[in-house]
């Protein structure tokens, strides 16, 4: 399960978008509407095999595109300390 640092990460959803601050950097990021079902996801507690799959269904890619694309996306979210791995 993933877990949003809501002590320093603030989101909107404005227009099908989403924009993520990171109240300690400074730092904004754009969600396009991929994203956005992805962070959506992340804020329900799913795991990575859950988000996935829930891709994998929702936008009819192959199971390895969306094993690329997620697995991509959330290393970049980790990397921006966006979010964190809880075990």
């Amino acid at each position: 399960m993933y877990i949003i640092d809501k002590r320093k990460v603030f989101w909107k959803n404005i227009n099908k978008e989403t924009i993520i601050l990171d109240a300690e950097t400074g730092f904004y990021f754009t969600l396009n509407k991929t994203g956005v079902f992805i962070w959506k996801l992340i804020q329900q507690g799913k795991n990575e095999e859950e988000i996935i799959s829930e891709v994998y269904e929702r936008y009819n890619i192959s199971l390895s595109q969306a094993q690329i694309y997620i697995r991509t996306f959330l290393k970049k979210l980790i990397q921006e300390k966006l979010i964190k791995i809880e075990k």
